[in-house]
């Protein structure tokens, strides 16, 4: 009877025992992988820069025409990412910009009265500060996240657009559309326009890690604004929405393309 109770517990007891072992054993390495050798959580700075053909910043010059070429909008961000597993990582998102637009020689819109709108001099300030969240799906399957790794992002994020238009000048008359020296000048009462907007966003990149605290993360991107008289013709309205169809113009194009580069602590 002895020898039989050590053959049951051999037979039935061990393999019991050994697997249930397996099991925990196959669960701590699953974890001691997940992330960047174990550790789950990212704070990266990220800068961002897209070709634009607007000033960037508010400019008067002697003859009040501001100024041409090529710019690059520039825009900075801080994100907070969390690993939730090999292929997946979420984060949240704080962003900053300043940019501008220019106006000038703009005809058929309409200012106070039925003037006709013949001239602007005016490069606006336009201030942008934005949270949101971002999703990440790593291409690779399987493994732990090695030193490179490509990836698609997709964000939502809420834009709080402030427009400074106190320095703004236009001109206008009712007979000489063409003759400066006769127009009338005018400016807004009320120049701070505020603007609330959502945007989406979709991006290309790639994790590069560094050692193993630092990593580095770059790529394009692109987004939609969500502005819905972004794009339309702007001649023929009065001075005011005049005004807010340009702005929502060149904000939407603002996020259109975007390349990036970050820099990340990992912990």
């Amino acid at each position: 009877m002895k020898y039989f109770s050590y053959l049951i517990f051999w037979i039935i007891i061990v393999p019991i025992v050994t697997k249930g072992q397996e099991i925990k054993s196959k669960k701590r390495e699953k974890e001691k992988v997940s992330g960047y050798s174990g550790k789950k959580n990212i704070l990266q700075i990220k800068g961002m820069v897209g070709i634009s053909t607007q000033p960037q910043k508010p400019i008067k010059d002697e003859r009040g025409t501001g100024n041409y070429g090529i710019s690059l909008n520039k825009e900075l961000e801080f994100n907070a990412v969390r690993v939730l597993t090999q292929r997946k990582s979420v984060g949240l998102v704080f962003g900053l910009s300043k940019t501008s637009m220019l106006f000038r020689d703009i005809y058929d819109a309409v200012l106070i009265n039925n003037t006709s709108f013949v001239y602007a001099n005016s490069t606006p300030l336009i201030r942008d500060q934005y949270f949101g969240v971002k999703y990440k799906l790593y291409t690779q399957r399987k493994g732990e996240l090695n030193s490179v790794r490509p990836y698609w992002g997709f964000n939502l994020n809420i834009h709080q657009y402030s427009i400074d238009m106190t320095s703004v000048e236009f001109w206008g008359s009712d007979y000489d559309l063409y003759d400066r020296e006769t127009l009338t000048q005018y400016k807004f009462e009320n120049g701070v326009h505020k603007y609330t907007l959502a945007e989406v966003g979709v991006s290309a990149g790639i994790n590069r890690v560094i050692g193993s605290r630092i990593i580095l993360d770059y790529g394009v991107q692109t987004g939609i604004a969500q502005a819905k008289r972004a794009f339309q013709r702007s001649e023929g309205y009065d001075i005011k929405k005049y005004i807010e169809n340009s702005i929502l113009n060149r904000i939407a194009k603002f996020h259109l393309l975007k390349f990036y580069l970050s820099a990340g602590y990992i912990f």
